[in-house]
């Protein structure tokens, strides 16, 4: 499943978790969480402002999800700020380049079977109270 897919279906995304696991059968909320184990958090990449990069850690690479796996996580939350990657109201549209890259990363990391955690981080003036 794809989070291009996911993110069009939701609309506005908030949290996101992607049993990836799951994919040969039914499971429940509570299975999920259970299964999850110990996370690792992809802090200060995808959620720097402005671009990736931007608060001088280096661009997410592949490998990462490699070692973290070896390092025994079973899941991955990967916070992403979208403010600096979207056009005008009233449509606010991604761009494909920023789209694109947020997919390779969740991507790689569901190709090693991590739960990941995708959650909208540093955009919360655009949220309507």
């Amino acid at each position: 499943m794809k989070i291009r897919s996911l993110f069009t279906m939701v609309g506005v995304l908030l949290l996101l978790v992607v049993p990836v696991k799951a994919e040969t059968g039914a499971i429940s909320p509570q299975s999920v969480v259970e299964n999850m184990g110990a996370g690792w958090n992809l802090g200060n990449t995808l959620d720097a402002i402005p671009t990736e990069g931007s608060w001088n850690n280096p661009p997410v690479r592949e490998e990462t999800f490699d070692d973290i796996k070896e390092a025994g996580f079973e899941s991955v939350r990967i916070p992403v700020t979208w403010t600096d990657h979207m056009g005008p109201a009233p449509n606010y549209v991604v761009e494909d380049a920023w789209m694109d890259r947020v997919e390779q990363v969740v991507d790689w990391a569901m190709d090693r079977d991590f739960y990941v955690v995708l959650n909208v981080h540093h955009d919360s003036w655009q949220w309507l109270i």
